[in-house]
């Protein structure tokens, strides 16, 4: 094995760094190999995952709180009538839930 002194990493036999033999494990081992070594070698990049980490923290944290109630627990008490609300939920479509809308599931065809 030699070393490649402007990285400090050792290459193996196919001159490759990091790139263990054959296999599934091999290939899984490489690529988390690759993706630690570029995230150690980053300057700019740990700023702007630490800024990304932040905003989603922010994003699914906090706002969760406030934009999104806890609708099935302030609305219905049991989980029979948690689970009949969720299941029409689901099944009905869109397009009955608006007003003046005729019960019709399937469409009309057109007058010839």
């Amino acid at each position: 094995m030699r070393k490649n002194f402007r990285k400090g990493i050792k290459m193996g036999e196919q001159g490759h760094a990091g790139l263990a033999p054959g296999g599934f494990s091999g290939k899984l081992t490489a690529a988390f190999t690759f993706y630690r070594d570029g995230f150690r070698a980053m300057v700019l990049g740990r700023t702007l995952w630490k800024i990304i980490l932040i905003k989603l923290i922010i994003m699914f944290g906090v706002l969760k709180l406030f934009f999104f109630p806890d609708f099935l627990n302030t609305t219905y008490t049991t989980e029979a009538e948690k689970a009949a609300h969720v299941l029409n939920e689901i099944t009905t479509p869109a397009y009955l839930d608006r007003p003046g809308v005729i019960n019709q599931t399937t469409p009309v065809p057109p007058k010839m």
